[in-house]
């Protein structure tokens, strides 16, 4: 279907809203393969701690970790924050397989600030990601050259029947607009692009980038919307600048460099 991210001759499983649970059911005590994609990435390396003082923390987060608690009873960067700083409170996220930069909050009063930021989308975040290879047969839609920018306008909405994945809808979908810079063309195909998202949307990112309507090329290491081949996700929240909840100063931090 033109709202979902598919791609002829991969493979996908069952939805795990209806047919996932009964196959599940009816498969019990046979003995077969186990299913790849239930292979979760896990972290392996420490978060690192960028800046803190009073009132936030910055951390890089490594691919593979959950930003708050989830299901599974891996521990979270606010978890791992709150055993060394005990009162630690979270702003925003990001996806489990996504790394890079987050901000925190050490009191509430400074959560409140940082939260009504990102609401009124005060905050500025770009991300990094490397795309796969033009998919043979697919016309790509955009100019994907080195040097191509543009903007991606695609309203998502969560796929009830496939929980966690996210479609295209039209009539009911939220609005999520994405800038995109293409850095770099690779010699395999393979393309650098940076990321400047406009709104929040879960997977919005991975989405705009792997649908036929947006640049049709998913980032690698993309479980849901392209091909779980590679060790990880190639997506990492490049940059974030907003302004300090106790000083009121512009501040900025690159994976690069840092300003303030």
């Amino acid at each position: 279907p033109a709202s979902e991210v598919r791609e002829h001759g991969r493979f996908y499983p069952s939805c795990t809203g209806k047919c996932g649970p009964l196959l599940t059911w009816m498969m019990q005590g046979l003995d077969v393969e186990p299913n790849p994609l239930d292979k979760e990435f896990t972290a392996t390396q420490e978060p690192e701690i960028i800046y803190e003082d009073g009132s936030v923390i910055i951390v890089n987060k490594p691919g593979g970790m959950l930003s708050v608690p989830g299901r599974t009873k891996a521990k979270s960067l606010l978890e791992w924050l709150q055993s060394r700083y005990q009162e630690v409170h979270s702003c925003h996220r990001l996806d489990m397989d996504t790394a890079g930069l987050m901000v925190f909050a050490r009191t509430l009063a400074a959560k409140t600030n940082l939260e009504l930021q990102f609401a009124n989308r005060e905050v500025r975040k770009t991300y990094r990601a490397r795309l796969c290879p033009e998919i043979p047969g697919q016309s790509p839609k955009r100019d994907l050259r080195t040097g191509a920018h543009g903007t991606i306008a695609l309203p998502l909405s969560l796929d009830w029947y496939d929980r966690p994945r996210q479609m295209i809808d039209y009539e009911s979908g939220r609005k999520a607009i994405t800038e995109y810079e293409v850095l770099e063309t690779l010699p395999n195909g393979e393309i650098e692009v940076r990321f400047t998202p406009k709104t929040g949307r879960t997977h919005q990112l991975r989405v705009h980038a792997a649908h036929m309507n947006g640049l049709g090329r998913p980032i690698k290491g993309d479980r849901l919307y392209g091909s779980p081949d590679a060790d990880r996700l190639w997506l990492i929240a490049e940059s974030l600048e907003f302004t300090h909840p106790g000083t009121k100063k512009k501040m900025s931090w690159c994976l690069t460099t840092t300003t303030h």
